[in-house]
Parts: structure tokens; sequence; C-alpha cells
């Protein structure tokens, strides 16, 4: 009985998914600051890796959050990195 609380107790405890999707969120619209988008970005992905390896462990829940927060982080380092592109053709670099 024991672990069978303990088991749904750590199910829904995902926090490096839920700061992914935090992290991602925040990266998209600050992609334009070059400072704070590819950290961001960057740790957005990481955590949504970690987030959803541990959810296909059965060590934490909210997989779906981790996903979204990976995909966040992949669209701010894509428009930061895109940012940085447009601003080096146009001499703004």
């Amino acid at each position: 009985m024991t672990s069978n609380a303990h088991q749904n107790s750590t199910a829904h405890n995902n926090t490096a998914g839920r700061l992914s999707l935090i992290f991602g969120i925040l990266g998209i619209p600050l992609f334009l600051f070059i400072y704070f988008g590819i950290p961001l970005g960057v740790a957005a992905i990481v955590l949504g890796a970690t987030g959803i390896g541990r959810a296909n462990r059965g060590e934490a829940g909210n997989r779906g959050q981790a996903t979204a927060g990976l995909v966040c982080g992949m669209i701010a380092l894509a428009a930061t990195l895109g940012h940085i592109a447009y601003r080096i053709v146009e001499g703004l670099l």
C-alpha cells in the first residue's frame, strides 16, 4: 500500500517538465533579446528532454508539459538564431 501511495505522489512530480514549459514560453517572446533567447531556449530543450525521459521511465507524470516545453524551446532557439542571422545580414550586429 505504501508503494502505491509513493507511486501516485511521484507520478505527477515532473519539475523538469514544468520548468521546461516555463522557460520555453518565456523564450518565445524574448527571442529578440539574444542574451535571453538562447539560454532560455537551450534550458527548455534540455529540461524538456529530461522530463520526457523521466515520464517514459514512470518516474514522473505530465509528459505533455515536458513535450510542450521542448517544442517551445526549439521555437525560441530557432527564432533567436534566425534573428541573429537577420541582424548579421542587415549589418546591425
